[in-house]
């Protein structure tokens, strides 16, 4: 974390919580002035740890339901580099993770129905199959994220999604804002608009509209938590007498830690996923056996991966073809 102080992170908390904050009001939360703030973000973009910055999309919010796919393969690199490329530009692929660990590549679709899913699923099969050693197929109830409370220890934001479907419609307008906004979501009102073709306040309204909807749930910085000195992990939760009053001690306890970014209840072979960003395998490992030993009535087994690159693909293949 060389030429890493306090206030960056802090910079770095808060971007992650609201990209779309202003200088001036970071410099205020911050009791910094504008100009060190912009100097400071400068600096974290030019070292890349600050990738970009980027508005998350909940998709059940537009009609779709979400769908998991893991998989274990036994590759060349240039096998997998072309499974990698193929799942790039499958339109309905929304991200993709490699780890080392329980599996190879982990990858999150968004699709209409079952039958779509299906068929994406048998696309892939027929084309890698020859690769692919193993597969576990779940979706997801719904998901919980979380603020980076490892790098801050402000007041948690905590926001769920990815829940039930619902039938929101979308203009052109609001097409094009949130691929704009998925690309840069720090842009101002004025670029947004010259961006969709319409005016400041056209943007301004659908953007409200679409906050107060939650299809825009949140606007964050894409952040290279490895240039910091973090690891991060995927862990699968299997259970044992799991009911209501059960999962809502296991949840709690993931909520309260701050090196638990997100978790996610699934339709599947666990009951329970969940990321974490921690300094080291051993901190990761300490969390896992308290974790066990927290609540050895409910808690079956834990498969842990170690995520060694995230790609999040553009919502336009969803949404709105450029």
């Amino acid at each position: 974390m060389a030429g890493i102080d306090k206030i960056d992170k802090r910079i770095l908390f808060e971007l992650h919580r609201n990209a779309r904050i202003s200088d001036s009001e970071l410099a205020k939360k911050i009791r910094r002035s504008k100009d060190s703030v912009r100097y400071r973000i400068r600096n974290l973009e030019e070292a890349e740890i600050i990738l970009g910055y980027q508005a998350w999309i909940d998709f059940t919010k537009i009609g779709y339901s979400s769908y998991k796919l893991y998989l274990r393969l036994s590759a060349t690199p240039e096998q997998a580099e072309r499974l990698y490329d193929y799942i790039r530009k499958e339109k309905r692929a929304f991200a993709m993770f490699t780890a080392d660990g329980a599996w190879s590549i982990g990858l999150a679709f968004f699709a209409k129905n079952h039958a779509e899913f299906y068929d994406i699923q048998n696309r892939l099969l027929s084309r890698f199959g020859n690769i692919i050693t193993s597969r576990i197929y779940c979706s997801m109830a719904d998901a919980v994220v979380k603020t980076r409370d490892f790098l801050y220890d402000g007041d948690p934001d905590v926001l769920q999604l990815w829940g039930v479907p619902e039938a929101n419609e979308l203009d052109t307008i609001e097409q094009k804002l949130i691929a704009s906004l998925f690309k840069n979501s720090r842009k101002t009102l004025v670029d947004l608009a010259t961006a969709c073709g319409t005016t400041v306040d056209k943007v301004r309204s659908r953007l409200k509209r679409l906050e107060e909807k939650q299809i825009i749930f949140s606007h964050t910085a894409r952040i290279d938590y490895s240039k910091l000195g973090f690891e991060f992990y995927k862990s699968f939760v299997f259970v044992k007498n799991y009911d209501a009053k059960a999962e809502q001690r296991l949840l709690g306890y993931l909520k309260q830690n701050k090196n638990v970014i997100d978790y996610i209840r699934t339709v599947g072979p666990w009951a329970i996923e969940f990321e974490s960003i921690v300094p080291n395998y051993q901190e990761y490992n300490n969390m896992i056996r308290d974790l066990r030993s927290r609540f050895p009535d409910i808690v079956l087994d834990i498969e842990s991966a170690i995520i060694n690159n995230e790609e999040i693909h553009p919502p336009t293949k969803m949404i709105y073809s450029e």
